[in-house]
């Protein structure tokens, strides 16, 4: 379509400049001695002449009448019967083809354009009904294919849906026996495969737990009985650590005196403690008196010593004199008089300082015995010091072993308390396990009704199904007799788990 239009838009386009072409001279003619005419017009008016303007307008109608008549004769026409032929393809008449008018001349090129474009558009129409008319035969078959197709489809949704509703009612009324044997369609052959084994694997179940359900109910029996004993022995432990506990309350009291006194001989001890410090201060304090009292005492020793030799020289400067005062004669008798006098003074003064240093001498020796004496009490109360010091040591850690042992015991205390309030709750937790084993052996049994409802076919044959178990253990068994289990410090020893039996892994 696009083509042709294209071809018809190019033709026109020649045909517009063609009649551009025709109608210049006709034009030129009408409108040159007007052109001519401007100069002569554009000089002087004053000379303009009326009847050269009237001769110029005559002669431009008559070329403008010539020139319509030659447009009418040359280009209506023709036109006309192009715009017929348009209507006409417009209209959708492909099949009357495309005629000349007259001597169509210049617009011969647009009548060839619609002739080509009038077979374009034919052979198209023809093509395109060719096609829907193909189509149509092509659809008709397919509808043909999917009728046959669905109405297999519908064939094969019926009987699934009706072998498989009768295989859920008979489910439903508790027949685990009746499976799916006739194959289904494609579709729905893997929902009747899954249907057969969910089927072969429930009967297996429900056989297995028929097998089950006789040594659920021995066992039961047996876990009830062992509640029994097990409350029984429950309360018997807990009257035990009910006395424990009391003696426990009257040790910790005792060692709580125990412990009191211990921190008041304690308290005694380091007053001794202090008190033999304070005299052991005192006695270095005489100690060192004694030692400055001695060197007072050899000093004055060396003073007296310093008199005993003045008193000597004096004595002997005496009897100098008083032998020089017998050489004078009666001149030297008042000297020799003074000489006597003096030499008498001298040896009272050295008998006095022989009497002081004799006095000072055994006051040194008295000193010496007080500052040894001293001494030795000094390293007596020493010893003391440092033995009460170890008597306030072996005090004070009896005094903390003490409130150890009393701490220790309250913590005791209360751990007996507390496994006397759990063996309350176990005893309760007994009991309550005990009516559990009882509705437990009644659900059993209320259970195995229940399966019975079911139609299982032969036993052996269900049993073909049931997934593999474990061997059972032995219920003839004796229950376990309890026995004390010894520990230093450590954790009670932890219960194994009891092995799980598979049985429903599989399913």
């Amino acid at each position: 379509m696009a083509e042709p239009d294209l071809r018809y838009i190019s033709s026109g386009g020649r045909a517009v400049k063609t009649y551009a072409t025709l109608l210049a001279p006709v034009i030129g003619i009408a409108v040159g001695p007007l052109l001519s005419l401007g100069p002569h017009l554009l000089q002087g008016g004053a000379s303009f002449d009326p009847l050269w303007g009237a001769a110029g307008a005559s002669v431009s109608l008559i070329g403008a009448i010539a020139a319509y008549r030659v447009i009418s004769s040359r280009v209506s026409r023709p036109a006309t019967s192009l715009v017929a032929t348009l209507d006409r393809i417009r209209n959708g008449d492909l099949e009357t083809p495309v005629v000349k008018s007259g001597k169509s001349g210049e617009l011969s090129a647009v009548f060839d354009a619609l002739e080509n474009l009038r077979a374009t558009l034919q052979s198209d129409v023809r093509r395109r009904a060719d096609a829907a008319s193909a189509e149509q035969r092509a659809a008709a078959q397919r509808r043909a294919s999917q009728d046959a197709e669905s109405r297999g489809y519908v064939e094969a949704h019926e009987f699934f849906m009706k072998s498989f509703t009768e295989g859920l009612e008979r489910l439903a009324a508790g027949n685990l026996k009746h499976r799916l044997n006739d194959p289904f369609s494609s579709d729905y052959e893997k929902i009747r495969h899954c249907y057969n084994v969910a089927l072969d694997k429930l009967r297996g179940a429900f056989a297995d737990m028929l097998g089950h359900i006789d040594g659920l109910t021995s066992r039961t029996g047996e876990i009830a009985g062992a509640a029994d004993a097990l409350a029984q022995r429950t309360e018997q432990q807990a009257a035990s650590l009910e006395q424990t506990s009391a003696a426990l309350e009257e040790i910790t009291a005792t060692v709580h005196k125990t412990s009191d006194g211990a921190q008041r001989a304690a308290g005694v001890v380091s007053e001794a403690q202090a008190d033999a410090t304070r005299s052991s201060e005192i006695v270095r304090n005489a100690i060192e008196a004694m030692g400055r009292i001695e060197t007072s005492s050899r000093q004055i020793g060396q003073i007296i010593g310093v008199i005993d030799e003045i008193a000597f020289q004096t004595n002997l400067l005496a009897l100098n004199a008083g032998v020089e005062a017998a050489r004078a004669g009666e001149a030297g008798r008042g000297f020799a008089v003074v000489a006597s006098e003096v030499r008498a003074l001298a040896q009272r003064s050295a008998e006095a300082a022989r009497e002081i240093k004799s006095l000072i001498s055994t006051s040194s020796s008295q000193v010496e015995d007080g500052v040894a004496l001293v001494a030795q009490t000094g390293k007596s109360l020493g010893r003391i010091v440092d033995q009460v010091v170890e008597a306030n040591k072996v005090v004070v850690e009896i005094a903390n072993g003490a409130r150890e042992q009393a701490t220790g015991l309250a913590e005791v205390n209360t751990a007996v308390a507390q496994m006397d309030q759990f063996t309350q709750q176990n005893a309760a937790m007994v009991e309550e396990t005990t009516a559990a084993s009882h509705g437990l052996k009644s659900d059993i049994e209320r259970l195995a009704t229940s399966v019975a409802a079911f139609d299982l076919g032969e036993r052996g044959e269900a049993a073909a199904f049931a997934p593999k178990r474990q061997k059972p253990l032995s219920t003839n068994k004796a229950p376990p007799q309890p026995r004390r289990v010894t520990t230093r410090g450590g954790a009670l020893p932890k219960e194994q788990p009891a092995q799980v039996e598979e049985g429903w892994e599989e399913f």
